[in-house]
């Protein structure tokens, strides 16, 4: 690996922004985002950016458990402040990490040669193809 690949790979692991870790790596700041794109993309730089970020939880004993629970202990004090903004956005980070805001995924599969078909169904938008689903 390239020593600024490897620079990269740090600076990425701490910041995990891509265009910011790309130019402090040496990467021209001009095409920063799609170096740190195109660096993101290559499987061995994000399987080592992967194990420094294993590496960082285990030292800092951070698990999925711990960072709910300090989460709802942050909402359990907005709480008593009254403050329902901050008690909106502790619920909202427990919400991501929990998957509610990810989009529900449907794998329809078409049987038989029929390409017309596959056509028309290629060309409608998400919201016709969730309706002819949902049976509308």
């Amino acid at each position: 690996m390239m020593p600024r690949q490897s620079q990269f790979v740090a600076k990425y692991a701490l910041s995990r922004n891509a265009t910011s870790a790309a130019i402090k790596a040496g990467y021209s700041p001009r095409t920063a985002r799609q170096t740190g794109s195109d660096l993101l993309s290559n499987p061995y730089i994000r399987s080592l950016v992967a194990e420094q970020e294993q590496a960082a939880a285990e030292r800092l004993a951070v698990t999925r458990e711990r960072v709910l629970a300090e989460l709802e202990k942050a909402i359990d004090v907005a709480r008593e402040q009254r403050n329902p903004a901050a008690m909106i956005a502790g619920w909202r980070e427990i919400a991501k990490m929990c998957g509610y805001y990810a989009p529900e995924r449907r794998q329809i599969e078409l049987r038989g040669g029929d390409d017309r078909l596959r056509a028309q169904y290629e060309a409608m938008s998400d919201a016709e193809l969730i309706a002819l689903v949902e049976g509308g």
